[in-house]
Formats: structure tokens, C-alpha cells, sequence
């Protein structure tokens, strides 16, 4: 049943006549009726008392609030006068035998009145507004439970996914059994109910899914967490009981819910407020939902998630959600199997290397690669004599997608361009230096994004676990740049507030996570997402006395680390002409690759 779309402008026609009723109840009361009931000759004070001395007046009314006098003559007549003295009018009038009526103050006279009744017409009017108004969007948010059905088969097949093997693997086990569930129910196996999608943002849960259900050949239904959030209690419960409805209506269905730790996050102990109310009876309501699944229910729910931490405990018991699969960043080899998806349609130059573009994108997610590959083509698409895309296109892609677009025609004076140019330096040389860093692969002093410069640096291979030795080299290779803008430009400047934050986080890691100081012991003090990273500043459950070790441990990683560099640079002559070298080619070129890095620091070499 379609809403009445009427029903708000016939409330607004009654709304607005009320207020014109008003409007002529008081016009009529104060203006309109005493300029009629002013009939007959207007006389002035003097006139009136005149006549009432020539025995010419033989009736009076007088109104008592408003001083206007109404009469009759003595031949039949009438007039009218406003006076001020009634009181005296009255005595004299009554003393030349004319007859005399008071008129006493009629409340429907008084403006007063009439303020106040059209005050309370407004907010009587305006409460059964309101109260129309709550309920209309109740129960349209009952009404509006309808979820978003895909009865078209997705395109998108397992071979579209690039990379997450493991995870395919996972599903393709379950995809066998909710194909197949009679070979499995002779060995007593229960098709799962929920598959939970665990991973950071970009790396291809929603992909996945609707790779799955394109695998499976069967109806695709797909719903937002958010999509169950609702002001008023019952109606996010509405929405997830008519999400299972439709779902059951169109079986075999894959249910699709993304974000779902906002559907199902960790209820409260106790609920005090109508928000708390209504997404606890939601939760409760989707939990029960799901144990309601009979065993031939062709009904399987598919949920994506980047917080598993904030999920309810009872949302991921077995029963409910009876596998976990973990979809994590792309390794070197699925980043390169995700970008020769992405450039399938790409005319691709014979100098583009996707196993070193895959190699320098460490850390990047699926969604990341396809914006690379993107990035670059609409790169040379500026190129119309160019029908290829070429490897240059892809390094400003990298470059674009991590720190946005250049600024190449900002206007950056000679001494920012000196003190940019052996900040950057300063990088490069240290992350050279120290067999524990990163390679510096390029350097630019290019504006980009926030950033003045960069250094980029990629590791020579894939790692899973970061040691000390690696973490004390980011710290030193991060002071590198203070460091060299002292030797430089012999002044700090405010360069380097970048680096001072990865340094807080590296030496907030080092002590709060992995317990890599002595001094505060082996213990976790930071409760953060697993995949967003957030939660680093909670240390909520440190003693004052814990919170100060860690701020002076912290302190003195970062103290040491200065250090490190400084002795690294400043106090090896070759290592200072190797500095002012890489920023001289900086200053003239801007923009050095790994060769040319490697050309200028390898041009000065110790002495035997």
C-alpha cells in the first residue's frame, strides 16, 4: 500500500486556516466591530458637554475601559465621542436628567484575551502537529522494511577476485555444501547458517559476496548495517523481521548485510535511553531470526565487517555465525594478480612492470589497485597521440592515490625549495644507510597532498611481523630529516611534524602493543581496532604512575633515535657530501628514482 502523499497538505491547508481565524477573530474584535458599532455623528468632549448643557442629549451608554460615549438626541439622533473622565461624564450627564448606561468591559473586547487564546490555539495546534507528525514517521518507518533484492543473478564470479585465496577456498567449501546439502547431510554436516567477512576496508568483502552468490546462481539480497538503525523502538526490529521474510519468499537467498557490526554491536547491560532500546530489541530481534532457520531453509547470511571487536558475543557463536573467513591485504603476488584484473581492458606499454608496480605498492588494498590502475589510465588518456599506458603513469598514480595530486604550480620561494630538498635528502640518505630500513625507491620534492615532499620507501620484501631492529630503523630514518635540515639549512623548521606523529605512533606501538621495553615489561596498555587501528590513545586503564614510564619511554626511543642519525650523518664527512649531493640533484631535478639515488650516494665512497 503506497503512502498517502495527500494526507501533509490537507494538514498544512487546516494548519494555515487556523491561523487565519485567529487572525479575523482578533481583527473583528478589536478594529471591525467598535468602527461599526460607532454609528451617528462623532462629537468631540466640548461638543458632547455642550449639548448635554442645551438639554439636547437624552441617552448616554459609556464603555468604561475604552472611553467611547454612544447617545441619542433629544429629536432622535445619534453620535458618538471617545472621553476621559467617564466617571465625571456619568455625574453630569445624570445632573442634566439625560439617562445614563454603563457599559461594563466585555472580555472578548480585550486584546489581552485575544493574545492569549491565539497563544493557546498555537500550541494546542502545533502539539497535534507534532504528535501527527511522530506517528506518521513511525509508521512509515514500520511500513519502509522492504530490503533491497537482487533477483538478477550477480555478475561477478570468483575469478573476478583477485588475490584471497584462502578466503575463496573457505567459501567454495561452503558454496559445495549449500549447492549440495544432501551428500553432506548423510555425513551428519550442517550447511552453516552465517559466514562472517572479517577484514580492513578495500580488500573486497562486498566483492566476495556477491562473487558467492553469482557462484551459487541463486537470488542476492543485500542490506546496509545502518539500514536497521531507527529512531523509534521496534522499528529497526520491523525491518530485520521483514529482511527474513523476504529472504525466506525468495529461497535459495544469499542475505548480504555490510557493516554489520552496526546492526550488531555489544548490547548494554542495562538501557536507559530509546536509542539503546531500540538497537538492543534489533539486535535481538536479528539474533533470534537466525536461530529460527529450519535445517531446509535454502536462507544463508553473508556479513562484512572491518570491527570484530565490537561485535556482540552471541552474535558469533556457532549457530549463528559458523564460519569466520579472514579477507586481509593482498600480497605481493594477489597485488599483482588484482592489477592484471584491473588493466585487463588497459593497452598496456611493453615498460610496465606489474611485478614491480605490485612490489611498490605494499600495504595497498584491492580497492587501492583499481584506483591505480584507473589513475594511470586516465593519465595517459591526457596523451591523445599515446594509445598506450605507460609505466610513468602508473608511479603518478601511486603517488596520487597515497598523497593526492601535485601541486605543480604552487608558488614555493628558493629557501622552502632548500630546506624541502634536504629534509627529503635526509630520508633518503638514512633509509640507504641502515640495512634494517626500508629502500628509498623515489624522492620528489614536489608538493603533494599535505605533504611538501616525499620520500618513498618499500620494503625489499614482504614481511608479516615488523622486529625491534625494523622499528628502530623507521624511527631513525623518520629524525633523518630534522637532522639534515640542521646540517643543511641551519635552522628547524615545521617540516617535519609528519614524521614527529609516525614517531609518536612507532615508539606508542613499540611500548603498548608489543611490549618492547624493559622498563614498562611485556603487557598491552592499548585496547585499538584490529584492522582500523584505532585506539592507541586509550590508556585509560594505566595508573598515573604507568602513563608517565610510557611517556618517558617513549621519549627516550625517540631521543635515541635523533641520535642515531644525527651520528649517522653529522658525523661521518662522507655521509654529509653524500647529503648535500642528493639535495643539490633534488634541488636541480626534483624528482630522483631508485638508480639515480643510488647513482649519486654510490659517487662518494668512504675512504680505505
Amino acid at each position: 500500500m503506497k503512502p498517502n502523499k495527500a494526507a501533509p497538505n490537507w494538514l498544512r491547508l487546516v494548519w494555515f486556516g487556523l491561523l487565519v481565524l485567529v487572525a479575523l477573530l482578533m481583527l473583528w474584535a478589536l478594529v471591525i466591530r467598535p468602527i461599526i458599532s460607532r454609528d451617528g455623528l462623532e462629537l468631540s468632549s466640548t461638543q458632547l458637554y455642550a449639548a448635554m448643557e442645551e438639554g439636547k442629549v437624552q441617552k448616554l451608554e459609556l464603555a468604561l475601559e475604552s472611553g467611547i460615549v454612544t447617545g441619542t438626541y433629544s429629536h432622535g439622533g445619534k453620535f458618538h465621542s471617545r472621553v476621559a473622565d467617564i466617571a465625571g461624564l456619568e455625574k453630569e450627564a445624570r445632573a442634566r436628567g439625560a439617562q445614563v448606561e454603563v457599559v461594563s468591559p466585555s472580555i472578548f473586547r480585550n486584546w489581552v484575551f485575544w493574545m492569549i487564546l491565539s497563544g493557546v490555539v498555537l500550541v494546542i495546534g502545533e502539539l497535534i502537529f507534532f504528535v501527527w507528525l511522530i506517528r506518521r514517521d513511525r509508521r512509515e518507518a514500520l511500513k519502509n522494511s522492504k530490503a533491497k533484492l537482487v533477483t538478477k543473478r550477480p555478475a561477478e564470479r570468483f575469478v573476478d577476485v583477485g588475490g584471497c585465496e584462502e578466503a575463496i577456498e573457505e567459501l567454495q567449501e561452503i558454496l559445495d555444501m549449500f549447492a549440495n546439502p544432501e551428500r553432506y547431510k548423510k555425513k551428519g554436516v550442517r550447511v552453516p547458517r552465517g559466514v562472517l567477512l572479517i577484514g580492513p576496508p578495500g580488500v573486497g568483502k562486498t566483492l566476495i559476496a556477491k562473487a558467492f552468490a553469482g557462484e551459487c546462481g541463486i537470488n542476492f539480497l543485500e542490506q546496509s548495517g545502518s539500514d536497521f538503525e531507527e529512531y523509534f523502538v521496534g522499528a529497526g526490529a520491523s525491518k530485520v523481521r521483514a529482511m527474513f521474510k523476504v529472504a525466506r519468499e525468495n529461497a535459495p537467498c544469499v542475505v548480504f548485510i555490510d557493516e554489520a557490526d552496526v546492526l550488531l554491536k555489544k548490547r548494554l547491560g542495562s538501557a536507559m535511553t530509546g536509542g539503546e532500546q531500540e538497537y538492543i530489541q534489533t539486535t535481538s530481534s536479528f539474533l533470534s531470526e537466525v536461530d529460527g532457520f529450519h535445517s531446509d531453509e535454502k536462507v544463508i547470511i553473508l556479513a562484512a565487517t572491518n570491527r570484530p571487536e565490537a561485535f556482540d558475543p552471541a552474535a558469533l557463536r556457532p549457530g549463528r555465525f559458523d564460519r569466520k573467513v579472514c579477507v586481509d591485504r593482498p600480497d605481493v603476488r594477489a597485488r599483482k594478480k588484482i592489477l592484471e584484473i584491473h588493466t585487463g581492458d588497459k593497452p598496456l606499454h611493453e615498460d610496465v612492470d606489474l611485478e614491480a608496480v605490485a612490489k611498490a605498492t605494499t600495504m595497498f588494498t584491492g580497492a587501492d589497485l583499481a584506483a591505480v590502475a584507473n589513475e594511470a589510465a586516465a593519465f595517459s588518456a591526457k596523451r591523445p597521440d599515446d594509445p598506450y599506458v605507460r609505466k610513468k603513469d602508473f608511479d603518478e598514480a601511486i603517488e596520487k592515490v597515497l598523497l593526492g595530486p601535485g601541486k605543480r604550480h604552487l608558488v614555493i620561494s628558493e629557501k622552502d625549495k632548500r630546506n624541502s630538498a634536504y629534509h627529503e635528502a635526509g630520508h633518503t640518505l638514512v633509509a640507504k644507510l641502515l640495512p634494517d630500513a626500508d629502500r628509498p625507491r623515489k624522492v620528489s620534492i614536489l608538493p603533494r597532498g599535505p605533504a611538501g615532499g616525499v620520500t618513498w620507501l618499500a620494503p625489499a620484501e614482504e614481511r608479516a611481523l615488523e622486529t625491534r631492529n625494523q622499528l628502530l630503523a623507521q624511527l631513525t630514518v623518520a629524525m633523518g630529516g630534522r637532522v639534515a635540515e640542521i646540517i643543511g639549512c641551519h635552522e628547524e623548521t615545521g617540516g617535519p611534524c609528519g614524521d614527529f606523529n609516525n614517531v609518536t605512533e612507532v615508539t606508542r606501538k613499540m611500548i603498548c602493543r608489543y611490549g618492547m621495553s624493559e622498563l614498562v615489561g611485556k603487557l598491552t596498555f592499548s585496547q585499538s581496532s584490529q584492522f582500523l587501528g584505532m585506539g592507541f590513545e586509550s590508556l585509560g586503564d594505566c595508573s598515573p604512575t604507568t602513563k608517565r614510564l610510557i611517556e618517558m619511554e617513549m621519549k627516550r626511543l625517540a631521543d635515541e633515535a635523533y641520535s642515531r642519525a644525527f651520528k649517522l650523518i653529522a658525523e661521518e664527512p662522507v655521509n654529509q657530501k653524500r647529503l648535500h649531493l642528493l639535495a643539490a640533484a633534488l634541488l636541480k631535478e626534483e624528482t630522483l628514482d631508485e638508480k639515480r639515488i643510488d647513482e649519486i650516494v654510490n659517487s662518494v665512497q668512504a675512504p680505505a
